[in-house]
């Protein structure tokens, strides 16, 4: 019996930021507590049957594995079958999918029994993948496929092209907010009959003991916790987000209409009522509190507010047409048509919303372009190509250097500005034709003419009726569209990761070699030093991930360090700077219940290091 692999998890690891960034904060439960939750789950069989196709193309026309861990040369795998679906596999799928909400571990079941052991149909599986946060078939298969990954993060990759295996089952469970998915294989197809692909949903209720599951409650308001305003603004009141965590890394979204809040804040600096924030005064950081309940257990955390002065105009476009898009916008997050062209397909988009001329700033940026730096022409460039295509017009100054300044400083991602502009109010009321939209879609977003089967096949969409957002999305959610942003110096905002190959530069090197001298105390080898190095440079991993890479490394564990040797590295890594004596002494009292991995996350996620990465062009996160 195969034994199963595990995967990287795709949970985003809860955060207790105190200090550096007040990130989610997690509450421990007093013991003996149970808590019991009704969690929505969705079931989505018809997208996840057609991750079939995408397999076997893998294992017909890109069967390979990397050899070594330098990743340089790729080992032709041959003979290998195509693999047929199995019903019976598919049922043991989706009940592991279901499972993974309460216990998040390939292979292992919240019981702590093996995979192995369902049986259903006479069938059990001989191995399996799992993933979670990845919301299409387009974004399940990209991170099993492993495609970038070294040698030893290649699991997934040799279980998809494993030649014992004959036939699979895929399954896709969304629990609330969150998306499982499971493959399990088997050696023979059962035989079992065709199934009618489940949808829609259901509730299921989890019941959570604080002895057993070692669950909290966990709190962040909006997407990161910090909120940019200028004196006079009034904006609705970001997101919150609840959540109970448990088991390690599992985690389920509790709705926050279930839950009551009462808020702290310094008066002198803002005013929170009727659901908005003011901003009264200015002050480069202030905090809004908030305190809740569930279930008669409390939480509570605190967001950074940044007043800034007023703002001396409304909005940084002519006609709303290059407006910014209202402060903690995140788009809709919709899901893309499938199939078609070059410009492929994909899930969520993360842009901002289409805005007007009246729309806020986001915050001043922190790191200001200046003349000679290449990487600010090539955003120039981009920006004014933007204009050109979607506009046809040239873009004013001051439009055009907010969009300059944001994109340098990673505020907003390239898909942010794309949607924003052909959204825009002065494009939509230029009445273009279908084909005209797309025509434009190619210029703006790819930098060329269209070709044939592409435009024809998003033409197609067009006339079936699905929107121009969405197919705009399409666009933004493509591997060119990565490589295009990349090769301009921006991050994406997309869901596919771009394959060019930029050069690292001095910055680079030496970001990736102070992980070394000062993570690990001591040189680094080639091997590793341009591994990392090509993978930042290309936008294909982030200073956040390759320092948790190092510092969760079994070499990092191998040191033994104390906890205050520990925390010295993390200083001098992320800081280039020791510790001072009231940092020092606040983290090593965190440390006495937060785990090392959470630590870590505070110092990636600190203002301080965002900078560092900024100034090397290697995305922060």
């Amino acid at each position: 019996m195969k034994h199963s692999i595990l995967t990287k998890a795709r949970f985003l690891s809860l955060v207790l930021t105190i200090i550096m960034v007040l990130g989610i904060v997690a509450v421990p439960v007093s013991a003996g507590t149970k808590l019991t939750i009704n969690v929505k789950i969705t079931y989505d069989q018809v997208e996840a049957r057609k991750m079939l196709s995408s397999i076997n193309n893998m294992r017909k026309n890109d069967a390979w594995l990397w050899k070594s861990s330098t990743g340089d040369e790729k080992e032709n795998i041959s003979g290998l079958s195509q693999l047929t679906y199995d019903y019976s596999l598919e049922k043991i799928a989706i009940q592991r999918a279901e499972e993974l909400a309460q216990r998040f571990e390939t292979g292992i079941r919240p019981d702590g029994s093996g995979f192995n052991t369902i049986k259903i149909d006479k069938v059990t599986s001989e191995g399996e993948c799992i993933c979670s946060g990845c919301s299409s078939v387009t974004s399940a298969f990209y991170y099993w496929e492993e495609s970038n990954e070294p040698n030893h993060y290649q699991a997934n990759r040799a279980m998809l092209l494993d030649s014992d295996f004959k036939a699979v089952g895929i399954a896709h469970v969304k629990y609330g907010d969150t998306d499982f998915w499971t493959l399990e294989f088997g050696s023979a197809n059962s035989g079992t009959p065709k199934t009618t692909a489940r949808t829609g949903t259901s509730t299921k209720s989890i019941t959570l003991d604080s002895d057993k599951d070692n669950y909290r409650l966990a709190v962040k308001i909006g997407e990161e916790n910090k909120i940019s305003m200028r004196v006079g603004d009034e904006i609705d009141m970001p997101k919150i987000y609840v959540k109970v965590v448990y088991g390690g890394e599992s985690e389920i979204p509790i709705s926050a209409s279930d839950c009551s809040f009462t808020y702290e804040f310094e008066s002198e600096y803002i005013d929170v009522s009727n659901g908005k924030i003011k901003a009264l005064a200015k002050t480069p950081t202030t905090f809004l509190t908030i305190k809740g309940t569930y279930q008669g257990m409390s939480f509570s955390n605190a967001a950074i507010v940044v007043v800034m002065g007023a703002s001396s105009s409304s909005g940084s476009g002519s006609s709303g047409s290059s407006g910014s898009g209202s402060s903690g916008s995140s788009g809709s997050g919709t899901t893309t048509p499938s199939g078609g062209s070059s410009s492929g397909s994909g899930s969520s988009s993360g842009g901002s919303s289409s805005g007007s001329g009246s729309s806020q700033n986001p915050a001043a940026p922190t790191v200001v372009v200046t003349q000679n730096d290449p990487t600010a022409d090539a955003i120039t460039n981009f920006v004014r190509r933007v204009y050109r295509s979607v506009l046809g017009r040239e873009g004013e100054d001051e439009g055009v250097n907010y969009w300059i300044n944001a994109l340098y400083n990673y505020q907003v991602s390239g898909a942010d500005l794309a949607m924003q502009f052909v959204t825009s109010k002065e494009y939509t009321d230029k009445g273009t034709s279908n084909d005209q939209f797309v025509e434009m879609l190619y210029s703006a977003f790819f930098g060329r003419a269209s070709d044939t089967d592409g435009k024809n096949y998003w033409l197609s969409q067009l006339s079936g009726g699905v929107s121009r957002e969405e197919v705009a999305k399409g666009f933004v959610n493509s591997k060119e569209w990565a490589n295009t942003c990349a090769e301009y110096g921006i991050r994406s905002g997309g869901t596919q990761k771009p394959t060019v190959n930029i050069d690292p530069t001095a910055d680079t090197y030496a970001f990736v070699e102070r992980m070394y001298t000062k993570a690990f105390k001591r040189a680094s080898d080639n091997g590793g030093l341009e591994y990392w190095s090509g993978l930042l440079a290309n936008y294909t991993t982030t200073g956040e991930a390759v320092a948790m890479e190092f510092f969760m490394s079994p070499e990092m564990e191998s040191y033994n360090l104390s906890d205050e040797e520990f925390l010295e590295r993390l200083y001098l890594t992320f800081m280039d700077r020791e510790s001072e004596p009231d940092g020092r002494a606040f983290w090593l009292n965190e440390m006495k219940t937060m785990s090392r991995r959470e630590v870590v996350q505070c110092f990636a996620k600190s203002e301080e290091f965002r900078l560092k990465c900024i100034k090397a062009r290697i995305l922060p996160c």
